[in-house]
């Protein structure tokens, strides 16, 4: 998790970014980043494991993917130069590699610790590419990530191997004027679930990854 938050109750106060662990429900530690680790303006959305038990954390701001050591520190930058426009708004690990979600390229790039590979090429059902993605998660007994497609408010799944969809389904809306906000998802160990947060609708819905409503639960 990450959390932000002003460092005081001035009008005006920096932001401060925690990383921090929650293992059983509970908090395990929390990493207070000092100002030398993020560039000016920094924006934490995404954080992943590093080396060592430290992070790779995504400063969408600058396009940013920064490593810090458990203490907060900064030891590097994964994935080579800061590139500005990608957004990277979502991280997912998947062996030495990381699955970078890049918001305003509206893409999914799988990037090495020495730098860019190919984005995978999403192929169109039909329907549309993902505008803005803002979460992803991927299966890997099965080969398929899904994505959370924020700006056309549907949830659409693609083949790891070579971009091929898989299909596509949007959640019904909350109620009037409470348009489905894909934030997030996460996807089941068996890859038999996904949990969607809907921000708008202020809820957690569970599906099957065809999109079969499982449970819904409100915030209140």
């Amino acid at each position: 998790m990450a959390n932000r938050r002003p460092a005081s109750d001035d009008v005006g106060s920096d932001i401060r970014f925690e990383p921090h662990p929650v293992r059983r429900w509970r908090e395990a530690e929390r990493i207070t980043l000092d100002g030398r680790t993020l560039q000016p303006n920094g924006w934490i959305d995404a954080v992943a494991p590093g080396r060592g038990g430290g992070w790779i954390v995504a400063d969408s701001a600058n396009g940013e993917l920064v490593e810090v050591d458990r203490e907060g520190r900064r030891s590097g930058t994964y994935g080579g130069i800061p590139r500005p426009d990608a957004a990277p708004s979502a991280l997912e690990p998947d062996g030495d590699d990381l699955w970078v979600l890049e918001q305003s390229r509206h893409r999914l790039t799988r990037l090495g610790r020495g730098g860019v590979r190919q984005p995978l090429a999403l192929q169109d059902d039909g329907e549309g590419l993902p505008r803005f993605p803002s979460a992803a998660a991927v299966c890997r007994a099965q080969g398929w990530v899904a994505i959370a497609d924020f700006g056309n408010h549907r949830v659409q799944r693609f083949a790891l191997a070579d971009g091929a969809a898989l299909g596509a389904f949007a959640p019904a809306e909350a109620g009037p004027d409470r348009p489905v906000q894909l934030m997030d998802l996460a996807v089941s160990p068996d890859c038999s679930k996904l949990y969607l947060v809907d921000s708008k609708g202020d809820r957690l819905l569970v599906t099957t990854p065809e999109g079969e409503l499982l449970r819904e639960v409100h915030a209140w």
